[in-house]
């Protein structure tokens, strides 16, 4: 066992309660004690590192991001999300290789570590992504992530093909059977997805147990977009398909109305609140606190850096 004495240890129980130069006593990948200062304990283990006053916490989890776009860090400014996206983003991405990738990916897990991030949700692109480097990259990492191929309707490829291109991808990250390198269904939006690619990333989700990762609400243009398309805003149209019913991350809600959170309240759903990226471009700021207060849980995420200034 391992000591780490004179440690300021901030918890995670349910009153989040501050040890100060307290101890933290590990047995290989579990923590055995953690609290104040306790002689027995510290006399178990066979090795003791003094902390000297150092504050010791739980990793930060980033529950939205992008982690190849770290190579498209400053990209653009002064664009609102779609512009940004369609001008920029996807032009950009659309060159990406393995080894562009698999680099940006180290690099945007060794930021993440610098800043205390140990796990991170990531909806990718998966032009360019050679899945067994990326794997690679996050076992030496130690981290934990869901790493989730993201879905699009284009004219390149039919809803059939892009399902099962994306089962593939899936299939080969499940086979890894690694709980630190997971796989959620990621639909890109409810503008960038047909109602058909909607419906079926939904039934590949419940086929293969998997949960659901999709941006939803993140600026007035998509509601006006989805209102126009199936008289409906974003969320009453996923209600309607059984999005709410299957448990999910919803990336931004910036654009919920008072009704919309109580649905979510009684939904599945999490939200994965993007404060800079939203405001970066321009897309406004979710009602946290009306979502928490009404019982839906709300993460912290990023969106990657290429919305980050």
């Amino acid at each position: 066992m391992k000591a780490f004495k004179q440690v300021n240890l901030v918890t995670c129980d349910a009153d989040f309660h501050v040890y100060r130069n307290g101890l933290l006593v590990v047995n290989e990948d579990k923590i055995v004690y953690c609290g104040n200062e306790d002689a027995t304990w510290e006399a178990r283990a066979d090795e003791t590192v003094d902390c000297e006053g150092a504050w010791l916490m739980p990793g930060l989890v980033n529950c939205h991001t992008h982690s190849a776009m770290t190579t498209l860090r400053g990209i653009r400014d002064d664009s609102n999300l779609h512009e940004w996206l369609e001008d920029y983003i996807w032009p950009a991405e659309s060159e990406f290789t393995p080894e562009v990738t698999t680099k940006a990916v180290k690099l945007a897990l060794t930021e993440m570590l610098q800043t205390g991030t140990t796990t991170f949700n990531d909806m990718y692109n998966p032009n360019g992504v050679e899945i067994g480097q990326i794997h690679e990259v996050v076992e030496r990492s130690k981290m934990r992530c869901y790493f989730s191929p993201t879905l699009f309707s284009s004219d390149m490829e039919t809803t059939e093909e892009t399902l099962a291109r994306t089962r593939t991808i899936i299939e080969e990250i499940l086979s890894y059977n690694d709980d630190r390198f997971k796989v959620m269904v990621a639909p890109h939006a409810p503008y960038s997805c047909s109602k058909d690619l909607l419906k079926g990333s939904l039934e590949l989700a419940r086929e293969l147990q998997l949960k659901l990762h999709i941006h939803v609400a993140e600026t007035q243009a998509e509601n006006g977009i989805i209102l126009e398309r199936y008289g409906k805003r974003p969320l009453a149209f996923l209600k309607e398909l059984g999005y709410l019913e299957h448990e999910g991350i919803f990336a931004h809600g910036v654009e919920l109305n008072e009704r919309e959170i109580e649905e979510l309240t009684a939904s599945k759903i999490h939200i994965a609140h993007n404060p800079i990226s939203n405001l970066k471009l321009a897309s406004g700021i979710a009602p946290v606190t009306d979502l928490i207060q009404a019982g839906v849980t709300v993460g912290l995420a990023t969106g990657s850096v290429a919305s980050n200034n």
